[in-house]
């Protein structure tokens, strides 16, 4: 069984819409555990009213998308867990097609399928991590010159494995969580990254992950978010230097720091690092 966990924060249509699509499409045996975040939008139990057969918890405040996902999966009984946006909606049966895939290989830690933005572009779901020599070389440009230098873009047609996997949709077995301390997904940031140091720890111990792009799913994106840009910028860059903090050192978390400031300011984005200095 598989044990899908959704977030909802002021969601519920997007939410609805959500369960909706899991019932239309699943076949394999499932059960949907939807934490509510602290939501004022609406009674969280109209939920129920609609689909008396979730698993509603309720938390009376925004305990952000690892404590959140957590609270959810203490209540979950799956071999396999599922964390999956609210702002999704299944394409096609991709719950069926990412279980039985990642059940032939013990050695995948996590999976992740395509995702298909608004526009009906493919978005970059599975990533490199980045180092600070090829960051100096893109604010430089020199990926202009030499193409090793490029920012790793991988075929997002096609299988492959990674290093990096966005949260959006994370399927892992519930044995992976050994690796994570207390055995639990680490809640080092309240949004943001999160999915960047789970990639990080299942690779460091010598898992694989997998993008799938047989599976598919329709992703909204920043439907809980409700926050500027430029703020979700500040968010993330400050969020980066952290997890290099906790993966690397202050040394490295520092430099990547002031060669990202120097690559938005070449891009004429002063405000964000004025607004990340004072955080």
């Amino acid at each position: 069984m598989v044990s899908i966990i959704i977030l909802n924060y002021n969601t519920f249509d997007l939410t609805c819409n959500c369960v909706r699509s899991i019932i239309k499409f699943t076949q394999c045996s499932y059960e949907v555990i939807l934490v509510d975040n602290g939501s004022t939008e609406c009674d969280s139990e109209r939920f129920l009213s609609i689909f008396p057969k979730i698993t509603l918890i309720k938390s009376e405040k925004n305990l952000g998308f690892s404590r959140g996902n957590n609270l959810g999966i203490d209540s979950s009984n799956g071999e396999y867990i599922l964390l999956l946006n609210s702002d999704t909606i299944l394409i096609n049966n991709a719950i069926d097609l990412s279980i039985a895939r990642i059940k032939t290989d013990e050695t995948i830690g996590a999976l992740s399928c395509q995702l298909v933005d608004k526009k009906g572009d493919i978005q970059q779901a599975s990533y490199q991590f980045t180092s600070i020599f090829k960051l100096f070389a893109c604010t430089l440009k020199l990926h202009l010159l030499f193409r090793n230098l490029k920012p790793y873009s991988p075929p997002l047609d096609k299988e492959h494995f990674t290093k990096g996997l966005w949260g959006t949709f994370f399927l892992f077995p519930r044995s992976v969580l050994s690796v994570f301390p207390n055995n639990k997904l680490t809640e080092t940031f309240f949004m943001y990254c999160e999915d960047a140091e789970w990639s990080y720890l299942l690779v460091k111990y010598n898992y694989k992950l997998l993008y799938y792009p047989e599976a598919k799913i329709f992703h909204y994106g920043e439907g809980s978010a409700n926050i500027e840009d430029y703020q979700k910028k500040i968010n993330a860059l400050n969020n980066q230097y952290h997890l290099l903090y906790v993966t690397k050192n202050r040394f490295y978390a520092s430099l990547y720091f002031l060669i990202t400031s120097g690559f938005y300011i070449s891009t004429f984005d002063r405000k964000l690092i004025r607004e990340a200095k004072t955080m």
